[in-house]
Parts: C-alpha cells; structure tokens; sequence
C-alpha cells in the first residue's frame, strides 16, 4: 500500500473541509434540540396523554397534541445523540464500527429531512434552526456526491471514502 503526497494532501483538504461542517452541525442540532426543548414546554401537560378515537370533521386535529408531544421527545433525543456524534466526528473521539454513522450522505439525510420537521415549531426560531437544520443537510449531501463523482473511476485504484474515519484514502485495488 503507497502513500504518496497526493492522497495525503487530498486527506488534508477533506479534513479542513469536514471540521467547519461539523462543528456547524453540532450547532444546529443543538438549536434543534433548544427548539424541542421549547415546544414541549409549551405543550406538554402530563403522561397521560392518550389518542383520541374516531373521525370527526369539525375537530381534525384532535390528536395533534399528542403527536407533536412524543415526536419532540424523540427528536430532542435524537437531536443529542447526533449533537455528540458530530463533537466526537470534530475530535476524532469516536472510532465507529458502524461505516452509517460516519457517512456524510446518510447524516446528511437525516438532517435534511428532520429539518422539515422543525420548521413547524416554536415559532421563528424553529424557522431558523430548522433552515439552518436544511441547509447543512443539503452541504452534507452535495459534498458527499461530489467527493463520489470526482473519486470514481482512479485508474489502478479504488476509492473508499469512508475508511479512516471519513477521510479518502486510496488501496491497492484486487
């Protein structure tokens, strides 16, 4: 396996590249998490918080309590957990087995499309860190395909861009 200057200077600009993203996604998920803090305090009232049965047109959201209750929960939690993913991506902390976790594509996904679902809370300020939410998602997801589209197809070697803790590094292809 060679290591030449090239793919170590391609290391080094991807790595330079990733730490402004990541330490931009922490900040959002950490607005995201402040923005479903703020919306279960508005809302929630108690545990028992039960579906309603039945179908009646005058009272279609009658079970939106409920829904928007849970949901913020689970997106508070799932908010921390990728808050703490990104600071340990900052530090390289975080050795991951799971390739899924490090892939920019799929964090890339995730906080496009919870984005969306941030948009609709608490106001302006879920405006903002929803759109903050969007835009990172979509940075993640366009870096990604282009670091795709541009490393394909290297002539006596392949590509893998998520070994070495997200960063290309090129082997000896069989």
């Amino acid at each position: 396996m060679s290591d030449d200057g090239a793919t170590q200077i391609k290391v080094i600009r991807i790595k330079k590249i990733d730490l402004p993203i990541a330490i931009v996604s922490a900040i959002s998920q950490v607005l995201a998490m402040i923005t479903y803090c703020i919306t279960l305090n508005k809302r929630w009232n108690s545990w028992r918080a039960k579906l309603n049965v039945g179908y009646s047109p005058s009272h279609y959201n009658v079970n939106m309590h409920y829904y928007i209750c849970y949901l913020s929960i689970i997106f508070t939690i799932s908010s921390i957990l990728f808050a703490a993913l990104e600071i340990g991506l900052i530090f390289d902390a975080i050795h991951f087995k799971i390739k899924l976790l490090r892939s920019r594509l799929v964090r890339g996904l995730i906080y496009f499309f919870k984005g969306f679902a941030t948009l609709g809370l608490s106001g302006t300020f879920g405006v903002f860190s929803g759109f903050i939410e969007i835009i990172i998602g979509g940075i993640l997801i366009i870096f990604d395909i282009v670091l795709l589209i541009k490393n394909r197809g290297k002539s006596g070697t392949t590509q893998s861009l998520y070994e070495n803790d997200g960063f290309v590094k090129q082997r000896d292809s069989y």
